[in-house]
């Protein structure tokens, strides 16, 4: 017949239970969307793993791009589900990290100027100068969709 299972263990683990159930059918809705950020995220490593360069900033690129593909995860998230369903599942991608992700780039933003040395050291200048024409292309946008027009 019918189980029935009681919520037992960690307060902390039972909440973020429920909080993930809450937001689940939204996170179903995300699959193709999450799919283009591991996509673009694992390309972007499998190069840098090709790149030569010292170990310290092997693993300052790789916490840029990590960051760089939490920040496309969430970004799904909140054009499609609450910004609270973004915040849970922004940790659940770094808790998926797993504690080197967790101790070591933590301090790693990706749209720092930092990192954008480290994810474009690799470019080419012409690479560069696309780069840089689709950035400010964005902001461009940005600036058009989110901020008010002037009257």
């Amino acid at each position: 017949m019918f189980q029935t299972h009681s919520l037992s263990g960690d307060p902390s683990q039972i909440l973020n239970m429920l909080e993930y159930l809450l937001h689940a059918s939204c996170y179903r809705n995300l699959s193709s969307e999450y799919r283009k950020c591991a996509d673009s995220y694992l390309s972007q490593q499998e190069t840098a793993k090709k790149e030569e360069m010292p170990v310290k900033d092997k693993l300052r690129k790789s916490c840029c791009l990590f960051d760089g593909y939490k920040e496309c995860t969430r970004v799904a998230v909140l054009h499609k589900c609450s910004p609270e369903a973004a915040d849970l599942g922004e940790q659940i991608v770094t808790k998926a990290g797993g504690p080197l992700v967790q101790t070591h780039c933590a301090n790693f933003k990706h749209n720092t100027p930092d990192c954008m040395f480290h994810i474009i050291s690799g470019f080419s200048p012409m690479q560069f100068s696309y780069f840089s024409i689709v950035f400010l292309l964005f902001l461009n946008f940005l600036s058009m969709t989110f901020l008010p027009a002037h009257r």
